[in-house]
């Protein structure tokens, strides 16, 4: 059995049955390839992001308010600004920066439009997960709830990397 199956050009997940044994007992193990989505809305990949940010660079871009303010929402300049030092604030903005870019890739809006839309923006949930808000001006299927995002992000001394996966519901899908 294949893991995916293409369907109108998109692959949907299906389930895997894998046989195993713990300790001379013989069972099941049911493993599904599906999203945290309900069921209902029959959800599917639409796009992957990819992108990675050179956290000195984004340290010597941060230096100008202009770029800051021109880039950044003010939620996320106080939440770079709240790390403390100058190369845990540059990281947070260069993950800030390194998600417009993964989203870019992943939904096809140009770069331009995410970066100086003035309001898309990453943001954290009080636990401190990373998501995103995406604007109606840049594609309303996020506001509808027909598209969602999946972030995820990364930083060490040298670069901060970002990974998005934008899921859309069935109907709402975009034939390729």
């Amino acid at each position: 059995m294949r893991p995916f199956e293409e369907s109108a050009g998109f692959f949907q997940p299906t389930l895997i049955m894998l046989k195993y044994t713990i300790s001379g007992s013989a069972g099941i193990l049911d493993i599904s390839l599906g999203s945290r989505v309900s069921d209902k809305m029959n959800a599917m990949i639409m796009g992957l992001g990819l992108d990675i940010c050179d956290v000195l660079r984004m340290w010597k871009a941060v230096r100008s308010d202009h770029f800051v303010r021109r880039i950044f929402r003010p939620e996320e300049i106080a939440y770079a600004d709240g790390k403390g030092n100058e190369l845990a604030r540059a990281a947070s903005f260069a993950s800030a920066f390194a998600v417009r870019e993964a989203f870019s890739k992943a939904s096809g809006i140009s770069i331009y439009k995410v970066a100086f839309s003035g309001s898309f923006y990453l943001e954290r949930t009080r636990a401190g997960a990373p998501s995103l808000f995406v604007p109606r001006d840049l594609d309303e299927d996020f506001a509808e709830g027909r598209k969602r995002a999946w972030v995820s992000l990364s930083h060490d001394v040298d670069y901060a990397v970002a990974v998005v996966v934008i899921e859309t519901a069935g109907a709402a899908r975009h034939e390729i």
